[in-house]
């Protein structure tokens, strides 16, 4: 497996990095996996296809996500590149380690002529780690975000620590973390999530860290500024104008309790509100609605005799007991958690019961503003009778309305709504108008006009003399005593549903004004919303209210509103509120004594009217789009409330509700799947468009999207069963069966969606799998989401009821590949005498096999590039150089061009003057190239196929040399020949290709290349290329690529090769799959042999080499590595995206460490078998064998060298893991050359020095002169800044090259 990290980053991660580089691994191994179309099985589509579907899955990955402020670079200090002094060993290593950074930024045109700016501009961007980030070659695409450890740094991702154990605490869930580990004593043997962040991020206190939390006065008190009091002074001032003769008319004329009950509210609650609450600019006060509630209850207790319309005390003490119940009810749904009680109630409930409320308090107030209350009282059922009652009585008693009450009550309501309507019109081109106090005017003047004219003596009802009924300021009065049971037991419903309408409303209000963070974070900061906690602060305030006997309060969105618009800023304008009513109370209330109650009621009225006009917009709005349960659910809950009462609406509304809920929450969402025309892995829901999908036959796919309950699963049987009989839940049940029986023989579940599954739903389905099995059907699960689902499938017996895990499988897709397999399994079991003809028969049984692989044995023409066995070898450096100029020579013959909205790769052309040449970029017989055998045509013919990862193409080339290995199709009885054409002097015949390993010969298209007689090429050696290249744009020739038909003849599952490096000049190369199980073939070999050595005791030869103890514990090793080997696929390897220009496999290197030091990060490199040097950019060349303690560079040449006595080792990082590369000399058990492979060979015979295998190239410098400079700077390759790993690299490393997700794996054995 790789190596560790360094020793410092061992240490202070230790646990973490573990845990996430395992979880990183398994999120991997979930992926899914393309499997190619069946042969066997045909899909139906119900008619014709509309259209041409476009494929949106690759539309969206060649799009990039924006650039984002969280994407991390880590130890970005903005420093650029200086020539350091290369005679101070030290101070060099120090300036590399420092210094070399390469996080990259886009350069400006003007830096793309600066050759020496490349490693400086790398230290100033966050954006080296994304997925597409293409160093040197400067593309368009905006950068993705980057990918680090969790919990590195100290601003770090964070992230569930896994020692928690939190998911399994049921107090956790309902009390919270720090409620639990205080309250209930739990958490303190196992570290929870929020102690491991705070102690890895340096919070050395949590208990404070918890105070202001939970209070969120400590929180802003510290914030508060001197420039804030002015605004939260005008703020509660002009609050107080508006909303103090407000609570007064709710207190007096909705609640039925004395006026100064209702000013308790605006003293008590905003207080407290200020220290608990976590919304800065909510306030809080009575609402019409909670009054009227109120009132209701007070109403009530007088009908029944508990109470009389002339006992104040007791009234005020009634709605103390409805205040105070309802603090109660929404404190402990605080403490335990149901803040998202809010979403309960449906929004038609709502806005209907709501608009039934504005209704009936018009209704109510009509009265009182015609002077008809006394009237009201003489007639039976009118004033505790339902609204109907009272308009009936309005209706019959217009005549007796007294004229002046109805001239200051209407004129009034008049003057406030000019007022507020031209308050909206002029406030947007002049905020200063919120700030006239117009309702204060309106009752300062009323009060003025009565005392001067004396109204109360012509019949003007005045509020008269407020004071409290005990006489006492502020009297303090218990609530929940004994005596008032009575009234508790009354007034309970009444209560929850007050207390609920008020949360909501809160709730509304809260997430309209957010955290008072402000526009340009000049508010408080750190005041984050919870619903918990304002439940809580809530609750505590109406507890409290209720002990003063006030009315409930809560917060109001337009009360908040007009806090926020005159200057409110914090919770300080609650508590002057509070302040300013507490010297009403104290010194103003006989000021009071002339007030108007037909005003107090023309201000009730404009509340009610507000609460009226919104409901057309909502009846408008449900009537559009034609929701007619959510208008008879309005229509239901508004009759009831106006034609009965509100009980009664209440009652009616949360019931309707509940029954909703319950409905939503039992229906099963089960879907029944088809494939989408022209892709192999597209299934949507067939019942959405049952005319544009294809229906597998013999299949059924059904999709359950959600997790499985008690609630939702007790249906399910019955949704499966009209799936299977019509093929939709919509039918009728009385509907004889549609769909055929044969195309239910195999049941496939896509549980994607199941991300949990309790107890009785798991019963439920596992009788569903009991008797799909006892009827014959097969069935399959897919996409199973969490481990922790798949472990109760076990313990219920539904995996083993299916056939096992086998039937457990990644993707629909290979569900469908594996129904095949077994259909045609049971089918040759059933037909011992059936006859083997058929291709296709071949290719089913090849099925069965869980991952087809195939192994190639790979050579290096020539032998091996530099040679290990010899310590004395000296490097042939003008060798040396022709390599490395024709590896550059490789690179050059692409270019870069702008394709749609990515950047792609493409092959060169050659010529000038129009008269351009098209030429085949990949080469045959090369000498020093890795090669493959191939057998093709029937009887075979040995062809050497060299591998290209420049390339795309796979194509033979025959010219007239006996050079090379020569494909002749004239000899071949298998050969098909075609009219096509795919290149300039190349054919597209059919030919059988005997594939390795698995051992069949299928027939396979490829391009056959016969150059003219006339040309020089045909003097060239005959042989093949195989492109390995993960882009069709660099394909020339028209034909399909050899990964492609092996996919389509289901000869392969994956589109992935992969290649191993035994020695330099054998290795393997898998396609279909990777070297894992090769390596463990080879590894076991070695095992055995190591074995029969060992038991040589007496051959000193043996022993003076090897020794006993290190075969022992070399044989241990190896048992241990072929145990990790044996897993999936996916397991074991460390993963990075490709990017950068399409075409190449060009991935990042997040480091280059020298002897444990990082000298480099964020290095694109390409990877290039074909390569035989490691090639770095000149700065990047240059500051890494700066860390190299008495490495040179040879003068006008691009190699270094390096004291052979002091190899350094190296390790190049990826995906968060050191591999080791070039192994160093160090120690006992070094053999071979001096250096090890890091080294080339001496510089010359009996020279201390070697030559280093990481070589500076000059590839792309230069580019930006070019005469293809007008392309918008993609002149060239692209590569003045990227490395190049070559085959050195993969010595000791092994490569894996996924084409379907584009990404490159690594592992080390």
């Amino acid at each position: 497996m790789p190596s560790s990290r360094p020793e410092s980053a061992r240490e202070s991660h230790r646990s973490t990095t573990s845990t996430s580089r395992a979880s990183s691994i398994h999120k991997d191994g979930g992926s899914n996996s393309r499997m190619p179309p069946s042969r066997l099985r045909q899909s139906h589509q119900a008619s014709i296809s509309p259209g041409s579907h476009d494929d949106q899955n690759s539309r969206s990955q060649n799009m990039s996500p924006q650039d984002s402020p969280r994407t991390h670079a880590a130890d970005h200090d903005g420093t650029g590149i200086s020539t350091p002094n290369m005679d101070d060993a030290s101070t060099t290593r120090d300036f590399a380690v420092t210094n070399i950074v390469a996080s990259m930024d886009e350069p400006s045109r003007h830096q793309l002529n600066e050759r020496t700016k490349l490693l400086e501009n790398y230290s100033h961007g966050p954006h080296c780690r994304n997925e597409h980030c293409d160093h040197g070659t400067f593309s368009p695409r905006p950068p993705t975000h980057a990918s680090v450890a969790s919990f590195e740094g100290k601003y770090s991702f964070g992230g569930r620590h896994d020692g928690a154990g939190e998911s399994s605490s049921n107090t956790n869930e309902t009390f919270g973390e720090a409620v639990r580990n205080r309250l209930f004593g739990q958490g303190t043997n196992r570290m929870s999530t929020t102690q491991y962040l705070a102690r890895t991020h340096g919070i050395s206190n949590p208990r404070a860290m918890y105070l202001g939390y939970y209070f969120p006065f400590v929180n802003w008190i510290r914030q508060y500024k001197w420039a804030y009091l002015k605004g939260d002074i005008i703020a509660a001032l002009t609050m107080a104008s508006f909303y103090i003769p407000m609570s007064l008319s709710y207190a007096s004329n909705l609640g039925h309790i004395p006026p100064i009950n209702g000013l308790y509210s605006f003293v008590v609650n905003p207080l407290i509100y200020a220290f608990l609450g976590t919304c800065p600019q909510m306030v809080v006060g009575p609402e019409a609605a909670g009054s009227l509630l109120v009132g209701s209850v007070v109403q009530n207790s007088i009908d029944i005799g508990h109470s009389g319309d002339e006992d104040d005390m007791m009234n005020a003490r009634i709605a103390g007991v409805v205040t105070g119940m309802a603090g109660a009810v929404i404190f402990i749904a605080g403490l335990t958690r149901l803040g998202y009680l809010d979403s309960v109630l449906s929004r038609p409930f709502l806005r209907g019961f709501i608009s039934a409320i504005g209704f009936v308090i018009l209704v109510d107030q009509l009265i009182p503003e015609m002077g008809l209350s006394g009237r009201a009282k003489l007639v039976g059922g009118v004033v505790h009778g339902s609204s109907i009652d009272k308009l009936v009585f309005l209706i019959e008693n217009v005549g007796y309305a007294h004229k002046l009450t109805c001239g200051v009550a209407f004129g009034s309501f008049a003057i406030i709504m000019v007022c507020r309507e031209l308050k909206k019109r002029l406030q947007p081109r002049y905020p200063s108008v919120a700030y006239v106090p117009d309702r204060f005017l309106v009752v300062v003047l009323s009060a003025i006009f009565t005392w001067k004219f004396e109204w109360d003596k012509q019949g003007l009802q005045i509020l008269g003399q407020v004071q409290s009924s005990t006489g006492s300021p502020f009297p303090f009065h218990w609530p929940f005593l004994p005596s008032h049971m009575k009234h508790v037991r009354q007034a309970m419903s009444t209560s929850f549903l007050i207390a609920l309408l008020g949360f909501f409303e809160s709730s509304v209000a809260a997430k309209a004004l957010g955290g008072g963070e402000g526009k340009r974070g000049d508010g408080l900061q750190g005041m984050s919303l919870s619903a918990n906690r304002e439940l809580v602060a809530l609750g505590v305030a109406n507890l409290v209210g209720g002990c003063f006997m006030a009315l409930p309060a809560f917060g109001g969105y337009g009360r908040s509103k007009v806090n926020a618009s005159t200057g409110g800023r914090t919770p300080m304008s609650s508590i002057v509120l509070s302040l300013i009513t507490i010297i009403c109370v104290l010194f103003l209330l006989p000021y009071f004594y002339y007030l108007p109650k037909p005003v107090l009621s023309a201000m009730i009225s404009v509340v009610a009217y507000s609460l009226i006009e919104e409901c057309p917009h909502d009846i408008k709005f449900f009537f559009k789009i034609r929701g007619w349960p959510e208008l008879s659910l309005m229509f239901l809950i508004f009759a009831a409330t106006v034609f009965y009462s509100l009980t009664v609406g209440v009652a009616l509304g949360m019931g309707l509700s509940i029954l909703l809920v319950i409905k939503h929450a039992t229906k099963p969402r089960i879907q029944i799947l088809g494939k989408v025309p022209g892709t192999d892995d597209r299934f949507e829901n067939a019942e959405d468009n049952p005319q544009g999908l294809e229906f597998i036959e013999g299949c059924l796919i059904v999709k359950i999207p959600e997790p499985l309950t008690f609630a939702n699963t007790g249906d399910l049987k019955n949704r499966l069963r009209r799936l299977e009989l019509y093929g939709t839940t919509t039918a009728h049940p009385a509907l004889p069966r549609v769909r055929a029986v044969e195309h239910n023989q195999n049941i496939i579940f896509d549980v994607h969606g199941v991300t949990s599954v309790d107890g009785s739903g798991t019963q439920v389905l596992s009788e569903i799998v009991e008797s799909y099995v006892g009827r014959g059907v097969r069935v399959f699960f897919c996409r199973t989401p969490r481990k922790a689902v798949l472990q109760l499938f076990e313990k219920s017996g539904i995996v083993d009821a299916c056939g096992g895990q086998r039937h457990f499988v990644k993707s629909v897709e290979k569900a469908l590949e594996l129904t095949e397999a077994e259909e045609t399994s049971d089918w040759f079991g059933g037909h011992p005498d059936a006859v083997f003809t058929a291709e296709s028969n071949i290719r089913a049984l090849q099925a069965l096999d869980d991952e087809p692989v195939m192994y190639f044995t790979l050579a290096r023409r020539g032998g091996s590039f530099a040679s290990s066995d010899f310590g004395s070898e000296v490097a042939n450096l003008t060798y040396l150089e022709e390599e490395l100029g024709r590896v550059e020579a490789r690179f050059n013959l692409t270019k870069r061009e702008v394709k749609g909205n990515k950047l792609v790769r493409k092959a060169k052309s050659t010529g000038v003057g129009g008269n351009e040449v098209r030429k085949l970029m990949g080469e045959v017989a090369v000498k020093g190239r890795w090669f493959a055998r191939m057998n093709i045509g029937d009887p075979p013919q040995d062809i050497e196929v060299d591998l290209d990862m420049l390339t795309s193409d796979f194509y033979v080339l025959s010219t007239t040399s006996k050079r090379g290995s020569k494909y002749h199709d004239l000899f071949s009885q298998s050969n098909v020949k075609s009219n096509a054409q795919p290149f300039p002097k190349c054919g597209l015949p059919s030919d059988k290709f005997l594939l390795p390993t698995i051992n069949i010969t299928v027939p396979l298209s490829f391009a056959h290349c016969s150059p003219s007689k006339s040309s020089v090429e045909t003097l060239g050696p005959s042989g093949s290329t195989l492109g390995l290249a993960p882009s069709q744009n660099l394909k020339q020739i028209d034909s399909p690529s050899f990964f492609a038909q092996l996919l389509d003849e289901r000869i392969i599952a994956r589109p992935i090769f992969s290649i191993l490096m035994i020695n330099g000049q054998e290795g393997v190369l898998s396609i279909g799959g990777t070297t894992a199980k090769a390596v463990e073939l080879v590894i076991a070999q070695t095992e055995a042999e190591l074995d029969r050595v060992g038991t040589l005791e007496g051959d000193s030869t043996v022993s003076s080499k090897f020794g006993n103890d290190a075969l022992q514990k070399r044989g241990h090793e190896h048992d241990v590595e072929a145990d990790s080997l044996r897993s999936d696929w996916h397991d074991g390897w460390k993963w990075s995206k490709v990017q950068g220009a399409e075409g190449w496999w060009q991935i990042l290197m997040q480091g280059v460490y020298v002897d444990g030091d990082k000298v480099l990060k964020n290095q694109p490199v390409v990877i290039d078998i074909s390569t035989p040097f490691i090639l770095a950019p000149p700065l990047a060349a240059k500051a890494f064998y700066a860390s190299i303690s008495g490495s040179l560079r040879l003068t006008s040449s691009p190699f270094y060298i390096f004291p052979c006595l002091n190899p350094p080792a190296i390790s190049f990082e990826f995906d968060g893991w050191q591999f080791p590369a070039m192994h160093g000399g160090k120690g006992a058990d070094w053999y071979g050359m001096p250096g090890g492979r890091f080294s080339l060979g001496r510089l010359q015979e009996g020279s201390g020095y070697c030559v280093g295998a990481v070589v500076s190239t000059g590839m792309g410098v230069g580019d930006e002169g070019s005469s293809d400079d007008a392309q918008g700077g993609l002149a060239g390759n692209g590569m003045r800044d990227v490395w190049v790993l070559g085959e050195g690299w993969f010595r000791g490393v092994n490569g894996v090259f996924d084409f379907e997700h584009q990404k490159v794996g690594f592992r080390t054995y």
